[in-house]
């Protein structure tokens, strides 16, 4: 048996009397209706998510293949790679997996690379006449050449168990920089609503972080603002941004961290009759450290503005 769920009309009575009416007329119940509804936005949203993935996974793949052409011969050694990422559409397309995209391309390009290099090797170790006749034998209609015999070792590698190699690659600490316009929260007008944005800013205050069912990830909600350096007329901007999975283990009250996100809206909750004003927020997809010195003394004001914060927060907790 289906559960039973209500919910309040907040439109017109007259118009829901009409509509109802008419679903009435053919027979249809309004359960029926919204029903359909529901399973139609459903199977919308489900397939936009999936054409998402879809994409941002080609993007993923582009970056690797590109970097698989690069010298990292010495990535392994030293541990860290760090990489200009200036393409906006890869970077708008993976939204909250972000780092997550760009670390396993990254990986992946390295471990490739390797695979690639050992292949080669032993095919030019080969003996001449050994080799000559691998490539008669080729056969299912590929060509007949030195580089499909390297292709052919590379897919030996990959049934290899090579756990302790890819364990190795994954160790090598990734970090990456947006190559868009750095900002400041002060430059932002309603005509930059959607947009993907880039800013320096201090950590004011954070809420306790929550379970996104949706997603399985962590959320976090914290106030930002602006650095008092970059501020204009000496009055720095504050905003709330939403933190998402690994970035809300990435950030402390008083640190000074470098946002990608998108300036946006808050949206009602589930129940909520929509207002006429909404709460303008950033919807972050990744946080970083910055070079100079993190922990900075707060003001009074900011202080002030931490205590509010929580306070609110424990009164939202509370009517949960």
């Amino acid at each position: 048996m289906s559960d039973i769920i209500s919910f309040k009309y907040t439109g017109d009575k007259e118009d829901y009397n009409k509509f109802k009416a008419s679903q009435m007329s053919k027979g249809i119940t309004i359960a029926e209706t919204f029903s359909k509804m529901i399973d139609q936005e459903i199977t919308i949203s489900e397939h936009t998510n999936d054409e998402n993935n879809k994409t941002a996974s080609r993007y993923a793949d582009e970056l690797k293949d590109r970097l698989v052409n690069t010298d990292l011969s010495k990535v392994i050694v030293k541990g860290t790679y760090h990489i200009d990422v200036y393409d906006m559409d890869f970077i708008q397309a993976t939204s909250h997996d972000l780092g997550k995209r760009v670390t396993n391309a990254v990986h992946s390009a390295i471990a490739s690379y390797w695979i690639k290099k050992w292949a080669t090797i032993k095919v030019n170790n080969m003996a001449q006449d050994e080799l000559d006749q691998r490539i008669e034998d080729i056969a299912g209609g590929a060509e007949q050449t030195k580089e499909t015999i390297i292709k052919q070792e590379i897919t030996k590698y990959h049934l290899r168990d090579l756990d302790k190699f890819y364990a190795t690659v994954d160790k090598v600490k990734v970090t990456f920089s947006c190559q868009i316009p750095i900002i400041t929260l002060s430059d932002l007008r309603e005509t930059d609503l959607g947009k993907v944005i880039q800013f320096d800013c201090t950590i004011v205050g954070q809420t306790p972080k929550k379970l996104d069912i949706e997603t399985g990830k962590y959320i976090q909600n914290v106030l930002i603002q602006e650095t008092e350096s970059k501020a204009k007329n000496n009055n720095p901007v504050m905003i709330k941004a939403i933190l998402h999975g690994d970035d809300t283990n990435n950030i402390a009250t008083g640190q000074t961290k470098r946002f990608v996100g998108v300036y946006t809206t808050q949206e009602p909750k589930n129940g909520e009759k929509a207002k006429s004003e909404k709460t303008l927020q950033i919807d972050t997809m990744t946080v970083q450290d910055l070079k100079e010195k993190a922990e900075v003394e707060l003001s009074e004001r900011e202080l002030m503005n931490t205590k509010e914060l929580h306070i609110h927060s424990k009164t939202n907790t509370s009517r949960n």
